[in-house]
């Protein structure tokens, strides 16, 4: 285990001396130009994630108020769809009575039509009713003209 220790701490020892001539190599205005560059890019993605999120969010309200728009165009249209209906009932009860007035019209007119008829036949019979009186009151007087006569014959 010894021996393995002592392989571990060479291999330890030989990345670290890699390690430290790869620094050694590395120009310092190019590792300041890369750290720069490394920090822009870091605040662009940090600028472009903010938008990115207030974009998401933006997304998320226009979602839920297309969502409501939607939930009121169903519930207008539900509206809209039972006034069309009440309107066609009631456009048939308009029909229906218009054709109930119709009827009545008629009828009425027939009745006025019964009516002058039945007036016009009251008036004969009442002139047929006066000229039967008057023969009547004729015959009657002509009866006792006839009787007076009689009497004062002798």
């Amino acid at each position: 285990m010894h021996i393995l220790n002592k392989d571990i701490q060479y291999s330890n020892i030989l990345s670290f001396l890699k390690l430290l001539e790869r620094y050694r190599n590395i120009d310092v205005e190019d590792f300041d130009r890369v750290k720069n560059d490394v920090r822009q890019l870091e605040e662009k993605l940090e600028k472009k994630v903010s938008r990115v999120e207030e974009v998401e969010k933006l997304l998320s309200e226009r979602e839920e108020t297309v969502s409501h728009l939607e939930q009121d165009l169903s519930n207008h249209r539900l509206d809209l769809t039972e006034k069309e209906k009440r309107i066609n009932e009631t456009l048939q009860v308009e029909a229906s009575l218009r054709s109930d007035g119709e009827k009545q019209k008629k009828a009425i007119l027939q009745y006025k039509r019964r009516c002058e008829t039945l007036l016009k036949e009251k008036e004969e019979l009442s002139k047929e009713n006066q000229a039967l009186s008057r023969q009547l009151e004729e015959v009657k007087q002509g009866k006792r003209s006839s009787g007076i006569l009689a009497e004062n014959r002798p």
